[in-house]
């Protein structure tokens, strides 16, 4: 920008008492102009890694001296069909900046799961009902801190027996998950009945299609103080070695529920019982969440 400075001195000694008065006129040089660029109309698809990068370079530029710098500056949270908004600045080396907008989404891009370390039966001395829910997610990693639980109401919890409730997790785009489950409330034990069926997972997350087999989970039982651990025959033998007296199961022994369809969306409940001849008997369940 080119500065003419150009003194007028206007004497008016009646009016001002001869004061002198003088005015500077700016004039720019030439027109201020911010960097050209160009954005197609069609949705970048992108992937967790090097998002920033293809969006950045999916902008065009006019002229690029060099001196032209690109960032992604805000995006937007999910729309229905899991796409984002980004806007991207260019700037100039003078500080001119000009701002698009492209839409995107992710190749690998998963919403928020859950995961759980032990079945969801409690006593009412002991409602942890989040200690052993956890959530995470490709975007910001651990989310258990973002778990909120609702259905558990004082009424629910005085009368136990089987609540239905819904855990939920959203993360920083807005991606929302909801896991509907059964918490099962009892007076005093946390277990369901006296003999524990014990899984090597109490939660499982599938895509549609995954092959599912409920046996594959038994794991051991633990019958009046006694641990039973499943051997390759798909026996439940005693840890102490005491066999002989103490007698062995097989899997085939325990009674499963297993309502499962991996062909379909949705959140699954499968149930295991497993009881002795003298009247000792318990259960457990496995959640089944079957993803896109």
């Amino acid at each position: 920008m080119k500065k003419i400075k150009i003194a007028l001195l206007i004497f008016a000694g009646l009016a001002i008492g001869g004061t002198a008065v003088y005015v500077t006129v700016f004039q720019k040089k030439d027109v201020w102009s911010a960097p050209k660029v160009t954005v197609t109309d069609e949705t970048l698809t992108t992937t967790l890694e090097k998002w920033q990068k293809d969006l950045e370079n999916s902008v065009e530029i006019a002229s690029d001296n060099g001196k032209i710098k690109k960032i992604v500056e805000q995006v937007s949270g999910f729309t229905e069909d899991q796409t984002r908004m980004a806007t991207i600045a260019v700037a100039d080396a003078e500080g001119h900046v000009t701002k698009v907008q492209k839409e995107f989404c992710y190749e690998d891009y998963r919403s928020p799961r859950f995961h759980l370390t032990r079945p969801l039966f409690f006593s009412k001395n002991d409602m942890d009902v989040y200690g052993y829910m956890s959530a995470d997610d490709v975007l910001d990693g651990d989310l258990t801190y973002k778990i909120k639980m609702s259905g558990l109401t004082d009424e629910s919890l005085n009368n136990g027996g089987n609540i239905p409730v819904e855990y939920r997790v959203t993360n920083s785009a807005g991606d929302t998950t909801i896991l509907p489950v059964t918490l099962t409330v009892q007076d005093e034990k946390n277990t369901a009945g006296e003999i524990g069926i014990n899984l090597s997972e109490y939660l499982v997350n599938l895509r549609v299609g995954d092959g599912f087999d409920p046996v594959n989970y038994l794991q051991s039982l633990q019958i009046q103080n006694n641990l039973f651990i499943r051997n390759e025959e798909n026996y439940f033998i005693s840890s102490t070695g005491l066999a002989a007296n103490l007698g062995t199961y097989h899997v085939d022994q325990v009674q499963i529920d297993n309502p499962v369809d991996t062909g379909k969306l949705g959140v699954y409940e499968v149930s295991y019982r497993f009881s002795l001849e003298f009247g000792e008997s318990g259960m457990t369940r496995l959640i089944v969440v079957v993803n896109k």
